[in-house]
């Protein structure tokens, strides 16, 4: 068996691979996860008489209303899961959670971490 008669083929197949990787690489650059930049992860248990379009309305008025709060919320069920790539102070994290009180009523706050670069 002569493998070496197929390396054009093999080179041909690599760079079909490797070019749009690099090329994607450098157009986008490297989107690190929280694990690297640092930021904070709140979760919240919301009623569950709310339908995930009211979560999401309720969320993004609490987040155009105060401009420290910035992030991005998952809804999954009645759990509210906001990841932020900044630091939030407790105070923060609790005048946040007043807000959400505002807007949705019974809110509990399951967990608050904010992780460090």
């Amino acid at each position: 068996m002569n493998l070496i008669k197929y390396t054009k083929y093999y080179f041909i197949i690599s760079l079909l691979i490797l070019v749009p990787g690099v090329l994607s690489l450098a157009r986008y650059g490297v989107n690190f996860a929280i694990d690297f930049t640092g930021g904070t992860v709140i979760e919240h248990e919301l009623p569950a008489v709310l339908s995930a379009d009211a979560i999401k309305e309720g969320v993004q008025k609490v987040f155009d209303a105060n401009s420290e709060f910035v992030g991005n919320a998952d809804i999954s069920g009645n759990k509210l899961t906001v990841v932020s790539n900044k630091l939030w102070s407790q105070d923060s994290v609790d005048k946040y959670n007043d807000e959400l009180k505002t807007h949705f009523g019974e809110v509990k706050l399951v967990s608050s971490e904010t992780i460090g670069p």
